[in-house]
Parts: C-alpha cells; sequence; structure tokens
C-alpha cells in the first residue's frame, strides 16, 4: 500500500479518488495510469516503453516513471479486465490527440500566412488589392492624358506600380524561409528542441508572455531578446549537462506582429503579419500604393521615431534591398504624397511617368528613363511645361550640349519630355527592289553605278525586262523625288560606253518584269482534245441516238452523268441534246502560255492529245494579224501530230486552234416513228436497221392502236 502512495505522489497527473484512509482505489490508480498514457508523447521525452508494462505496441511511458511504479501499474492493469477498458479508451483518445497535433502542426504556416494575409483588425480594407492604372488617376492622368498621342498612351507606365500589381498564385509561404542567425526570439515563436541518445523525444515549447520557455528537467528559461544563434546555444549546453545525449534546436511557428500601414496605401489599417514580413512585403499585402502615393519616401517609424526611408527606385533600377528592413511589434510604414513627377516619351529606353526626388536636370531623367535609344535625335529634345499654373510652353533642348555642359535645362512638375527619332534616310544606302534575286539596301561606296550594282544578268530574276527600268532620286535641298529611265539592256548585256548612271545616296532602282509591260503570251485550244472531254462526252450526238431508246433516255437515271462532267442527261430531246453539246463545246476553250518555239503538236499534247473522234484531215488555226484582222490557216491535223513541218505549224501570240470532229462530215439519217406508240419520236437510221427495230425503240403500240394497219412514208429524191 505504501508503494500505491509513492506510486501516486511520483506519477505527474491529479490524484483523482483517493479515500481518506489513505489506500488508494483501483479506479483512481486506472484514472491515473490513463492520464499519463493518453498524454501526447510531444509533451515530455520517452524514457519507457509500454512494452515493459505487457500493453503491447503502445507509446511509451513519462520519463519521471521508475520501473517500480511501470511493475506497479502493471499488475494492477493485469487483474482487472474493467481497468485494462479503461485504459484502452485512453489511448485511444490519446492517438486521437496525436493525430489532431500533427493536422494543426501541418497547416500551422498556412494559416499563420492566410492570417498575415487577411487584413482581420479594425480600419483595414476587405476589399482586395485593386490592378493600378495611371489612365484612369485623377491626379496622374489629369497631369498628363491629354498632351499624349493615343501611341504614347498606350505604351507608357507609371514607373515602379507594377511591383505591387497583384499576381494569382504568387504569394509565397513566409514561414518556410530560414531564418537567420540574427533573429531575435519573442513572445510567440515555438522552439522546437529533439534529442537523441539515452533520452530521446521532442519538445516543443513556446514563448510566454515573460520571455520564458519551460524545458522538463531544467524549468523556466528566459529566452526573449537573444537572438536564434544565442538560443541554439544556451539550449544546447543545458541539455548537453545530461549525460549520453545529443541535441538540436530549431523554430517552429513564428511569433506574429502587429504592424500598420498608413498615408497613401490602397488599404491602410492594420495587419497581422510574420516577424519575417519585410517592410516592401507588408507593403504589397496593404495593396501598395495609390496613385498618389511616393514611392521614394517611405517612411519606417518605430515609438515614433523614423528608424528607416526607403526608396523604391534604389530596388527597381539597381537591386538595392538594403533599407527593406524587416518589422518589429508596432512599426508603422507610412506613405507620403508622391512628388514631383516627369514623364518621358520617344526614343528612350523605358519611356514611363517617373517622381523625381534627386534628378533635377533632364539627363539625370534620361539616365533614369535607360539612356537614349540609338536612333535618338539628340541635337532637339522638346518639352512641354506647366508654366506657372497659367500657360503650356514648348522648350527645346540640344543632347549633346547639354552633354558637353554649355547649357543646362532643369526639370519642373508636371514635365513631358519627348525625345524624337532620326527623320532622314539612310545618309550611304541605295535601295534595289522588284525583278532581282537580292533586294534590299546597299552600301553606297565612292564611284557605285547602276553596272557596279548589277555586274551582270545573274543578279536578274527571269522574265526581265531589260529595256526599261527606274531611277528613283531625292533632289535637294527640298527633296523632292526625281525619275531616271535605265535601260538594263545597255548597261548590263552591252556593257555600252556611256549608257551607265552614277548612283546617289537614298536612290531607289526599280526593275521590272516583262508582264509589267506586255501581256503574257496566249494560246488557245478546243474541239476534240481529250482535256476538254469526258468519255460519253465524246460520243456523238446521232450515236446517242442509236443506242438509247426514248424510253431508256427519259427513265435513264443509271445511266446519267454527274453535273461536274459537263454532260447533259439523256432523257432530254435531240435538239436539247445538240444545244448542250455544242454550248459545251464552245465554252471548252483551254488557254496555254505560249513559249519560244511553240509548234501545234506540242499545244495537243498539252492539251492532253486527240480524241478518238478528230478529224485528222483538216484543223484550223484562226490567228489575229498585227492589224487586228482574222486570218484562218487551215493544215492537216494527222501530218502536224506526226511532226511534219510544213503541216506543224509554229504558233503565235493570240492564236486559236481548233480541232473538228468526224461526225461533223457525216450525213446524219433519221427515221421517225409518229402515231399510237408509246414513245413516238426521231431516231437514228442504222445500217440493216428494220421496221420491227424502230417499233421497238419507240417503246411497242398503244393499246388504241389499229394494228392491222399501218403506214409507212418514204422521201424518194428524184432524179
Amino acid at each position: 500500500m505504501t508503494k500505491l502512495r509513492r506510486l501516486l505522489r511520483n506519477v505527474p497527473v491529479p490524484r483523482i479518488g483517493v479515500p481518506r484512509s489513505g489506500a488508494p482505489s483501483i479506479l483512481a490508480v486506472l484514472i491515473a495510469a490513463s492520464a499519463f498514457l493518453a498524454a501526447p508523447a510531444l509533451f515530455a521525452p520517452p524514457a519507457l516503453a509500454a512494452e515493459e508494462l505487457g500493453l503491447g505496441d503502445r507509446p511509451e511511458l513519462p520519463a519521471d516513471v521508475s520501473p517500480e511504479q511501470a511493475e506497479a501499474v502493471r499488475q494492477i492493469l493485469q487483474s482487472d479486465s474493467e481497468a485494462k477498458k479503461l485504459v484502452e479508451s485512453a489511448k485511444q483518445q490519446r492517438d486521437k490527440a496525436i493525430q489532431q497535433r500533427r493536422k494543426e502542426s501541418e497547416s500551422a504556416e498556412t494559416d499563420a500566412v492566410k492570417k498575415a494575409l487577411t487584413p482581420k483588425e479594425e480600419g483595414a480594407s476587405t476589399t482586395g488589392p485593386v490592378r493600378y492604372d495611371w489612365k484612369k488617376s485623377t491626379y496622374v492622368g489629369g497631369l498628363f492624358l491629354q498632351r499624349l498621342t493615343p501611341q504614347e498612351t498606350g505604351i507608357l507606365t507609371h514607373f515602379g506600380h507594377e511591383l505591387f500589381v497583384p499576381s494569382p498564385g504568387a504569394t509565397q509561404l513566409i514561414e518556410n524561409i530560414p531564418v537567420s542567425p540574427s533573429y531575435i526570439v519573442g513572445p510567440g515563436d515555438e522552439i522546437v528542441v529533439k534529442m537523441w541518445g539515452r533520452v530521446e523525444g521532442t519538445q516543443r515549447m513556446v514563448v510566454d508572455r515573460d520571455g520564458k520557455i519551460f524545458l522538463p528537467k531544467f524549468g523556466p528559461l528566459y529566452v526573449a531578446g537573444k537572438t536564434f544563434d544565442e538560443v541554439k546555444s544556451f539550449l544546447r549546453s543545458k541539455v548537453s549537462t545530461i549525460a549520453e545525449v545529443s541535441s538540436d534546436v530549431t523554430l517552429g511557428q513564428l511569433k506574429g506582429i502587429r504592424i500598420s500601414a498608413v498615408g497613401e496605401v490602397q488599404a491602410p489599417g492594420w495587419y497581422n503579419i510574420s516577424s519575417l514580413h519585410t517592410a516592401l512585403q507588408a507593403l504589397s499585402i496593404a495593396g501598395g500604393m495609390k496613385d498618389i502615393g511616393s514611392l521614394r519616401r517611405i517612411r519606417i517609424l518605430r515609438g515614433g521615431k523614423e528608424v528607416q526611408q526607403i526608396d523604391l527606385y534604389d530596388f527597381l533600377l539597381s537591386g538595392d534591398t538594403r533599407a527593406d528592413i524587416r518589422l518589429l511589434q508596432g512599426d508603422v510604414i507610412f506613405v507620403p504624397v508622391v512628388g514631383k513627377l516627369a514623364a518621358i516619351v520617344g526614343d528612350v529606353r523605358r519611356p514611363a511617368i517617373y517622381e523625381l526626388r534627386d534628378e533635377k536636370s533632364l539627363l539625370d531623367l534620361v539616365r533614369v528613363a535607360g539612356g537614349l535609344a540609338p536612333s535618338a535625335w539628340k541635337q532637339r529634345v522638346q518639352v512641354e511645361r506647366l508654366e506657372g499654373n497659367l500657360s503650356r510652353i514648348i522648350l527645346d533642348a540640344s543632347v549633346e550640349e547639354l552633354e558637353k555642359g554649355r547649357k543646362a535645362m532643369d526639370l519642373a512638375d508636371g514635365d513631358l519630355v519627348r525625345v524624337l527619332q532620326i527623320a532622314r534616310g539612310e545618309a550611304n544606302a541605295v535601295t534595289l527592289e522588284g525583278n532581282v534575286t537580292r533586294p534590299g539596301r546597299y552600301e553606297l561606296k565612292p564611284g557605285m553605278t547602276v553596272g557596279t550594282l548589277l555586274k551582270d544578268a545573274k543578279e536578274l530574276l527571269p522574265d526581265t525586262y531589260f529595256d526599261y527600268a527606274l531611277l528613283t532620286r531625292l533632289v535637294p535641298p527640298d527633296q523632292h523625288k526625281e525619275i531616271i529611265p535605265v535601260n538594263l539592256r545597255e548597261i548590263v548585256l552591252e556593257r555600252k560606253p556611256g549608257a551607265d548612271v552614277a548612283l546617289r545616296a537614298q536612290d531607289r532602282m526599280t526593275v521590272y518584269n516583262r508582264s509589267a509591260f506586255r501581256d503574257p503570251s496566249r494560246v488557245t485550244i478546243s474541239g476534240e482534245i481529250r482535256m476538254t472531254r469526258q468519255e460519253l462526252a465524246r460520243a456523238p450526238k446521232t450515236e446517242l441516238q442509236a443506242t438509247l431508246g426514248k424510253a431508256a433516255r427519259e427513265a435513264g437515271t443509271a445511266l446519267s452523268i454527274r453535273s461536274e462532267n459537263n454532260v447533259p442527261a439523256f432523257g432530254k430531246t435531240s435538239l436539247e441534246v445538240k444545244g448542250a453539246l455544242e454550248a459545251r463545246a464552245d465554252d471548252n476553250v483551254l488557254a496555254f502560255e505560249i513559249l519560244q518555239g511553240m509548234r501545234v503538236s506540242d499545244l495537243v499534247k498539252l492539251a492532253g492529245g486527240l480524241t478518238r473522234l478528230a478529224y485528222l484531215d483538216r484543223a484550223e488555226v484562226v490567228r489575229v494579224e498585227d492589224n487586228r484582222m482574222y486570218r484562218t490557216i487551215y493544215f492537216h491535223l494527222g501530218k502536224a501530230v506526226a511532226l511534219d513541218p510544213a503541216e506543224d505549224l509554229l504558233l503565235s501570240h493570240e492564236d486559236h486552234v481548233r480541232i473538228h470532229s468526224v461526225m461533223e462530215t457525216r450525213y446524219k439519217r433519221t427515221v421517225t416513228a409518229a402515231g399510237d406508240v408509246n414513245n413516238a419520236g426521231e431516231y437514228v437510221l442504222t445500217e440493216g436497221m428494220r421496221l420491227s427495230d424502230l417499233l421497238f425503240k419507240a417503246g411497242g403500240f398503244r393499246e388504241s392502236a389499229y394494228t392491222k394497219e399501218a403506214e409507212v412514208i418514204r422521201r424518194e429524191i428524184s432524179p
């Protein structure tokens, strides 16, 4: 019994249920055992494993439990089944607490950042940062917008404000940034001590308001105000007094601080941020500056005194972040009203609206804008100034004279500087364009002429018109244009003395293609050639009639020809078929570009060759004479295709070759079926055709036909 009393006195949990007689009840022991078993191992270093008590795979017992105490608890737990149930319930609660603790630890950093980014305190704006547009600003837009062209307005920015443009997904977790050794530990910081060796475990301790932490076995330790490096050395020296124990000290969740952002900021108010935040990061959380907020005189106040002044241009122009200090509890970020503003546009590397601080002269503004572009005209820079709140004036300055120190031009608030571009063309170049192999600008060398620019015919593309080229020249002093005709045949091909033309700066040489002055030479062909006929289209009109009867022609869906082949349907009458075929023959005229030495046989081959119905004994060429009169030349087509020089005519421009059909030379014989037949009409008379064949083609007799008698009418020509 004495051991049980001693056990209860040594167990670091409340003693519940101990009777006045001093004899502890089993329930009290179970509650005590359940209490220290359920406590998460994060708050005490483990020493004895639960396996030693016969509890299975369970978390370890506190370090100050002796073997005698553990044995007493084990005996009590083994002797009572109800006690085991209570212990199991306590263990389940302990496991849930550990899991909850882990979840809270994992989300601690994210929660801290969310708290830092969310202005919850009084006075802070609940609206997110808005994208700044100087053109909508009453002050900045009213100062410059009316004096800028639309093109200048589109490219001009208010320098520096783009640093605070909200970017989705760009927020970084500040708590993941490594802590420097000079970090000052204070109330709210979590210090994590990990031990291994004879004693193993992890101690997580939060610095209280008095600046202390409680480390088991060592009691309260004062750490506030020390650097992180000093705290690490201090705690390691303490733990090293325990034999055979090593340790490591890190920082867990960092303390939050309360700062305020006031003045010309987008969302002024109080903010809870991480102790790792710097002034510019906190200013970004507040949405950045307003349109009239200064970027060059940001003040950091601590205890009512200014401890730092930030010029954002140092960071933007040279990457200097030395002035961006980390904030402390109670710091104030104050953004005053913007100072002098000046805009610079034109041929500078970074046209923008700039806030002036130490920049006094025009050259200072040019240096802030990145310097002049190579195309800038340094002899004249224009400054639009608002003079004395009364009027607008224009001032011209020469950058060359300013650089030499001969003159000085100071800037005023609201100045608009325009850097003009070089207006003159290339001072030592000529331009070659047109039907040449390598068009473009060429350096004008001393004594350069058209002949040296175009050394031979290889510099020209095919079909160059050599008889005329155009040289366009700017004539001083008014730089009016003057044209000089050039004969390339005499200069390039014949190298005729005295024909060459000397070149001057900014001359433009244009070489023309032959088609610019002459229509391309063409010939046409029509008739019985393959490219104008499809297979069924080549059948003559009489053969169509002879092959198919009227019923078949009218029904003939299976025998119809696609419309894209330009062949009429068979269901039409012979007159309609004739008209369609003739119209198609007139429309199917093929045109070809005529080449040097092209003959009739060449044109026939280009057109796909002759059809099987081509009339070989005679064809014709319709030629247009120089006086625009037409002349027909007949030739033997068969011999021309066989390359007979006498018949294979040489073609000229605008010649038209007509290939006739053999059906044009044949007499067309027809017979007619009339009366009570199903398909009365005219049919082709074929060799050996009888009356029964005609009646068959006509579809036979109708029911009303008088079949006992019929008439055959035949016309005969008497001598």
